[in-house]
């Protein structure tokens, strides 16, 4: 996808995985095995990003794990407010990255 989408041009933004909440739940075989696999997907997201071109929002950095409010009941979804977070996440690394002005989000 990335391949075909940067070769027609256009100018690609993807993201790599989180630091579910979840996780910490779970018993700790399972949580090293989960942190494991989610660093080895995020590892070849981001090798394909740079090698695309690819513009990496990186939602396992400190983004997404500040707060504990942003999470759903569920601890694996963000909620409206994670979500509004995450949005001005993207907008900053897009606007750090492409050297373009999106400009600001507001709350609803």
């Amino acid at each position: 996808m990335l391949s075909a989408l940067t070769a027609s041009g256009a100018r690609v933004c993807t993201g790599n995985l989180p630091r579910f909440p979840i996780i910490a739940t779970l018993r700790e075989p399972l949580q090293a095995r989960l942190s494991k696999n989610l660093a080895r997907a995020n590892a070849i997201i981001a090798r394909l990003a740079a090698r695309h071109g690819a513009i990496l929002v990186d939602a396992w950095g400190a983004s997404l794990r500040a707060d504990p409010a942003d999470w759903s009941a569920d601890n694996l979804h963000l909620n409206a407010r994670g979500y509004f977070n995450f949005a001005a996440e993207i907008i900053r690394t897009i606007e750090a990255q492409a050297g373009v002005t999106l400009g600001g989000i507001e709350a609803p």
